[in-house]
């Protein structure tokens, strides 16, 4: 699957499953533990059950969301079942719309290839 470089950053297009099917743009970022969806995109409907609250800290700061387990998260034709994601407020602190943790890509057993600007797994 290919990647765009923007900016150096690594730009991929996440899909989340619940009642219904939300893309988002993400950028890959190895660094992060978690991988977390812009909160202001996803109807309140989706976000109101069996989610837990949570306090992320990173380079950025710290900031309140809450966690909660999908049906499924998809990169490309590739998915993980019963999948936990982080919401919080990604664009107006970030400018994105979410990111693609490791925990998302070792799932899936990811290899970044940076010279072919594609991504396996």
């Amino acid at each position: 699957m290919k990647f765009e470089i923007k900016d150096d950053l690594l730009y991929l297009p996440i899909t989340i499953f619940y009642d219904r099917e939300i893309t988002f743009t993400g950028i890959i970022d190895t660094g992060s533990a978690g991988t977390v969806v812009e909160v202001n995109d996803v109807s309140i409907d989706l976000l109101s059950r069996d989610g837990r609250p949570i306090r992320m800290i990173g380079v950025g700061g710290i900031q309140e969301g809450f966690a909660q387990t999908l049906s499924s998260v998809s990169l490309g034709e590739f998915s993980v079942k019963d999948f936990e994601i982080e919401f919080c407020n990604l664009k107006d602190d970030f400018g994105f719309d979410a990111i693609i943790g490791s925990n998302l890509l070792k799932a899936l057993g990811a290899v970044i290839d940076y010279t072919t600007c594609e991504i396996t797994f």
